[in-house]
């Protein structure tokens, strides 16, 4: 089937009974968390009306590919891994059958690889190049790439399984390529140009943040298989997977921790079906809602005068300056009719007072 069953498979009688269980009921909770988390990102974060960007359908395309993985790979993977311990190492499923199971969960790996960098680009494109921005991710295009993601996960995917063989290096040396490629966009993402708002500053470093936790969960598996030909380790390789596996559950607490816009929507979302959600958050987790969390737009800041504002006070002053420098006592001007006078205080100006 995978790595984690080949490993089990290949060396049952070398692994202890303890680790195959362990593993296995590490794979069923990593399921649980990570399918009801996934499902509260896909349904929370396009709720507010601010967040309807590509930016965050990206983020969603992720969860969903990380749900999908939560509820179909994690509990076949389980179930193997206990039929290999209740049966003393025979598999779940025949070859065809893991060929299959194989074709999957390499299509949905490669899908969450391909969203990692979807989101990399637009955050770099938002930072390098901010006025090409709306027009690379307008809304189709935002759609387009989300579908080409699956078409080519897919397609990729599709040769290894007609040729009914593991491509597990090839696949290895993929998965370097993306994670080399997501990690060189880092120092970038690490120092934005001028202007930029605090919400895409935001938003960048939580991004930074899942792909250091991706790094953190793929790198000690992806060393102990390099090494495994070599010093044939499986129980360890076996028991390093419940670490590659909790990349699919942690990202909803990173979203919680690092972006409060993030964590308003998971707040207010839920507290529309349990109403005092809201009041418990913000005793026991200390939540303190953003300004801008119940509508799309921003609190209005202290407008600048333009250009054409600020000329027209300079003329207003000038022409209120004029009339107090020409004004006479009523009465005693020399000045022809129509000319601006002081008036007496509480008198009422007429028409030909106001300064046009």
């Amino acid at each position: 089937m995978d790595s984690t069953s080949s490993t089990a498979e290949s060396a049952t009688d070398k692994v202890p009974d303890w680790a195959i269980v362990l593993t296995a009921v590490a794979a069923v909770i990593i399921s649980i968390l990570g399918f009801f988390g996934n499902l509260l990102t896909i349904l929370a974060l396009p709720y507010p009306t601010r967040l309807r960007n590509a930016a965050t359908y990206l983020v969603v395309n992720l969860a969903v590919a990380e749900g999908i993985f939560c509820v179909t790979i994690l509990p076949i993977s389980a179930a193997h891994l206990f039929t290999l311990y209740m049966t003393s190492g025979k598999p779940l499923f025949d070859d065809r059958g893991c060929n299959v199971f194989v074709f999957l969960r390499y299509v949905n790996i490669q899908a969450e690889l391909l969203s990692i960098a979807a989101i990399a680009v637009n955050r770099c494109v938002l930072i390098a190049i901010p006025k090409q921005y709306p027009r690379l991710f307008s809304g189709p295009k935002t759609a387009g790439l989300i579908a080409a993601i699956w078409l080519v996960s897919g397609l990729v995917m599709t040769v290894p399984l007609l040729e009914a063989r593991q491509s597990s290096s090839k696949m290895q040396s993929n998965n370097s390529l993306l994670k080399n490629g997501a990690s060189s966009s880092d120092p970038r993402l690490n120092k934005p140009r001028v202007g930029l708002r605090t919400r895409d500053i935001r938003i960048a470093r939580t991004i930074g943040v899942i792909f250091l936790a991706f790094m953190i969960c793929c790198t000690p598996v992806s060393i102990a298989h390099y090494f495994d030909s070599k010093m044939h380790m499986p129980t360890l390789l076996l028991l390093l997977h419940p670490l590659y596996w909790a990349q699919y559950c942690i990202n909803i607490f990173i979203y919680v921790f690092m972006n409060n816009q993030y964590r308003d929507a998971y707040v207010n979302y839920i507290s529309r079906w349990w109403p005092n959600f809201k009041e418990v958050s913000r005793k026991t987790l200390k939540w303190k809602e953003e300004a801008t969390s119940d509508n799309s737009r921003r609190p209005s800041r202290a407008a600048t005068p333009n250009t054409s504002s600020r000329f027209n006070v300079r003329k207003i002053s000038k022409c209120s300056l004029a009339k107090i420098t020409n004004v006479e006592t009523p009465g005693t001007s020399n000045e022809p009719p129509g000319t601006p006078q002081l008036m007496p205080k509480g008198a009422t100006p007429d028409l030909a007072d106001t300064c046009l």
